[in-house]
């Protein structure tokens, strides 16, 4: 399945650093990336928390794009994120456009961490990705397998119980996983048809709310 990239960075910053001198070093030092100064304080003063905008400016091939790096957790103040890529000469960017621009970026933002020697991380996920990267704890997604092979997964009550033992091995290990992802897997990879593909997304939300209503009652 192909979608759009998710890029993490995880950045040790020293104390007098913060991501827009990191953002604003990056665009110095990598040619075709430009720092955007005005954007990054109007979307840091909005967000709220530590964020900012690279322009991917002229680089052969690539549209020029803004692409948005944020701080989502204030628990991990090192750990980032890209949430967006804005394009600035058109209304929309393609998945392709997207994607290139995504990693471009992260291509070029681990060479600016090794040439600087300077301590950090950066993962991409996509644009091909496969059940393993959207359920990543082996346990749930061993569950939510076990459910896939039962003989009708969405209308026997036994079959739909398989799908809610996955639901509470997901509150209870608090994994991440991407509903809107994981519902185009099932219609783009198994073949299921959208309606059966919503609902079952739909119970799985429902599930996760209903059981951390239950942990703050």
């Amino acid at each position: 399945m192909v979608v759009h990239v998710k890029i993490r960075l995880r950045l040790k910053l020293k104390k007098s650093e913060k991501l827009h001198s990191i953002l604003r070093a990056f665009a110095k030092q990598s040619p075709g990336w430009k720092w955007a100064p005005k954007q990054s304080v109007d979307y840091q003063k909005m967000h709220q928390a530590p964020a900012g905008f690279v322009i991917c400016e002229s680089i052969q091939g690539l549209a020029r794009a803004a692409v948005a790096v944020a701080s989502l957790n204030e628990k991990s103040p090192h750990s980032f994120e890209v949430t967006n890529i804005v394009p600035q000469d058109s209304s929309s960017l393609t998945m392709s456009e997207y994607n290139e621009i995504g990693t471009a970026f992260c291509m070029a933002f681990k060479s600016f961490l090794k040439s600087t020697r300077r301590n950090g991380v950066v993962n991409m996920v996509g644009p091909e990705i496969s059940l393993d990267e959207i359920i990543t704890a082996p346990k749930c997604r061993r569950f939510f397998e076990t459910w896939l092979q039962t003989p009708t997964p969405t209308s026997h009550p036994s079959d739909v119980h398989a799908l809610d033992n996955f639901i509470c091995a997901v509150f209870r290990h608090n994994a991440d996983v991407d509903l809107n992802r994981l519902g185009r897997h099932l219609v783009d990879d198994r073949k299921w048809k959208s309606d059966s593909a919503a609902w079952a997304m739909e119970r799985i939300q429902t599930g996760l709310d209903v059981l951390k209503a239950n942990q703050r009652f």
